[in-house]
């Protein structure tokens, strides 16, 4: 959209010296040939080069269509093409053909640009100087705050070592009650699982050597050993952690 603002131009930029002849050639010829061209004027290769890339890059081909501009909407300040005019500047009565754009008055940038154009640039030096000495006074102030960063870490260096001192005896008392602890828990631990071993065991003992009956006599037993082991497990899994 911001290109067809702009307004027309004949020729886009090929990047390559050979190609830019190239192409100006045909454009120059077809130019020559085409009716609706009688009041623009073709560009040299060598021009065309020097031409700003905003504006070598412009095109005369809607962007939306793929088809040549032929009008322009004053209302709007558009470039349209016939698909353009059919779709939605059906009712605009100001419409003009792009050789009216030029034909009576000489295009021109108007002098007010320049003007703006210096203005920004002042301004743009302005701002750079105004950063500038912000950036000396950012620069200043971390210096400072390095230096009170540097008087506040050797006094926090004193407090931490002492708070260190704490920690380590105060852990070391935890680490002494959790062997404790994990200890206990470990010598209870073995003494299940030496019972689980030893049903296990029994059971393959049972069911090698003992009759029927002895083995409808003694599930019962067995289920209630299990069942105390069990338990034994589930207590053991609903401590999330061991109490210090």
């Amino acid at each position: 959209m911001n290109a067809r603002r702009k307004g027309p131009l004949l020729l886009q930029k090929r990047g390559v010296q050979n190609v830019v002849n190239h192409s100006v050639l045909v454009v120059k010829k077809k130019h020559d040939r085409s009716n609706d061209s009688i009041n623009h004027k073709t560009i040299s290769a060598g021009n065309f080069l020097k031409l700003p890339s905003f504006v070598s890059n412009l095109t005369v081909h809607c962007d939306e269509h793929q088809i040549k501009y032929e009008k322009y909407c004053p209302d709007h300040q558009l470039l349209l093409c016939k698909k353009c005019i059919a779709a939605t500047h059906k009712t605009c009565k100001n419409l003009m053909s792009l050789d009216q754009l030029t034909k009576n008055t000489k295009p021109s940038i108007p002098t007010n640009i320049m003007k703006y154009i210096d203005c920004i640039k002042m301004t743009i030096q302005n701002i750079k100087q105004n950063r500038n000495g912000i950036l000396t006074r950012v620069h200043n102030q971390i210096e400072n705050i390095q230096k009170e960063i540097s008087k506040f870490r050797s006094q926090l260096n004193k407090s931490l070592d002492n708070m260190e001192m704490e920690l380590i005896k105060e852990i070391e008392t935890v680490e002494k009650n959790t062997s404790g602890q994990l200890a206990i828990l470990n010598k209870d631990l073995q003494e299940h699982e030496n019972n689980v071993e030893e049903i296990k065991s029994g059971i393959e003992r049972l069911e090698k050597y003992g009759t029927d009956f002895q083995i409808f006599l003694a599930t019962n037993k067995i289920e209630n050993l299990v069942h105390t082991e069990e338990e034994y497990i589930q207590s053991i899994l609903k401590k999330k952690s061991l109490k210090i």
